[in-house]
């Protein structure tokens, strides 16, 4: 792993869902976001056949996110691919069920939204091993991270503002 990476952030690499769920409570005690950047599954497309069993795991991991802060926006990604064909043919169908997990998902509160990390990633030129992203890599994560997080802090209009952000209780 990359330890020049800026470590002020709570994403866990090589974790799976389940993993994430375990923790997830513990973690949510120290703050309470309005904005998560999910970007989970990867670990768990290691298991053959396991796009339908992450799908549930990501709805939940959802689900425990809103009992911290119903209103939270939640950035979904299509997750990036590795250099591997077997683990490759999980993450393509993983990833074609991620508009439904938002289409399910949403609410008028707290909506899902997909961001495409998949799209334009290679996991040759974009990854110091084959799985991890390399500087270009990151770059490329970040932008689109960037881009879905303007879109939401930045609206066209007060309307629009408010019901992404509505006034907390």
């Amino acid at each position: 792993l990359d330890m020049d990476f800026d470590p002020d952030h709570e994403g866990h690499w090589g974790w799976t869902t389940y993993e994430i769920i375990d923790k997830l409570p513990e973690w949510q005690e120290n703050y309470t976001a309005d904005i998560a950047l999910v970007h989970a599954g990867s670990n768990d497309c290691k298991r053959p056949n396991s796009a339908n069993d992450t799908v549930e795991q990501l709805k939940n991991i959802i689900d425990l996110l809103r009992t911290d802060n119903s209103k939270m926006v939640i950035l979904l990604a299509k997750i990036i691919p590795w250099n591997n064909v077997g683990i490759n043919k999980n993450i393509d169908e993983l990833n074609s069920q991620m508009d439904q997990i938002a289409t399910d998902k949403s609410t008028m509160t707290s909506p899902v939204i997909i961001v495409d990390q998949n799209t334009g990633f290679d996991e040759v030129s974009d990854t110091f091993d084959g799985i991890h992203p390399n500087e270009s890599g990151e770059e490329k994560m970040a932008a689109k991270w960037y881009e879905a997080i303007q879109s939401i802090v930045i609206p066209t209009s007060v309307e629009d503002h408010s019901s992404i952000f509505p006034e907390k209780s």
